[in-house]
């Protein structure tokens, strides 16, 4: 090095590999490709003003491997010499890049199932793929919602006893969180029927309710009801 030396001018130049748009998920690899070769020091890539990570320049190449958020990204390489009395610094043009959001599934699976009483507890489960999928999902009767469960690898579950009498249509509908790296998804319907407790009612002739330790007297007629069942 000599005092009032002119450093070297350097450019750099950045690829993305794959070519996008990708699917989140997917290993992205960038590559900073510094002139001249025998420049040293090191990169800097970012994400617009987000720093993604730095590599070291070897025969005047450097590289970085991750998976990006999706969403849209202007990514950028900027090299910075090991001296600057030899090397100037340099940084490539933004190259524009799209991560597109994983497709899911949901499926969704009721126990009991098929017929239930009123007020008994439902269990409900709700299988997102892939597993590695994040956020949640909000399950519901018909237009009902009848909570929202975290997932947690690739399951979410809620219970319930809140069902009323009838045919209940439950669906798991997954939200992803980001929204960006996750699509929405949804379950098929699954149907259940909920029916009443079953109970009978005593009644004498004189319309007041049989009760226990009651006085019954010969030819008395009494009356049973029955509720909460078919016959």
């Amino acid at each position: 090095e000599k005092l009032g030396q002119t450093p070297t001018t350097t450019t750099t130049a950045l690829t993305v590999s794959p070519t996008g748009p990708v699917t989140f998920g997917t290993s992205v690899d960038l590559t900073a490709v510094v002139s001249p070769s025998d420049a040293t020091g090191t990169v800097t890539f970012s994400d617009g003003s987000t720093a993604l990570g730095t590599g070291t320049v070897t025969a005047g190449a450097a590289a970085l491997s991750m998976v990006l958020d999706g969403g849209a990204h202007s990514l950028t390489a900027m090299f910075t010499p090991t001296s600057v009395i030899d090397f100037t610094a340099s940084e490539s043009d933004s190259s524009s890049y799209t991560v597109n959001p994983l497709a899911t599934t949901t499926s969704l699976r009721v126990s009991p199932g098929g017929s239930i009483t009123r007020g008994s507890t439902s269990t409900l489960t709700a299988t997102v793929t892939p597993s590695t999928s994040t956020g949640s999902v909000t399950f519901s009767n018909a237009s009902t919602s009848l909570g929202t469960a975290t997932v947690s690898h690739g399951t979410a579950t809620l219970r319930t006893s809140s069902l009323p009498i009838g045919t209940a249509s439950i669906t798991a509908a997954f939200t992803g969180s980001p929204a960006a790296d996750f699509d929405s998804s949804a379950s098929a319907p699954v149907t259940v029927a909920v029916v009443g407790v079953p109970k009978i009612t005593s009644v004498m002739s004189g319309g007041e309710p049989l009760h226990s330790g009651a006085t019954l007297h010969g030819g008395q007629v009494i009356s049973l009801a029955g509720s909460g069942y078919t016959p």
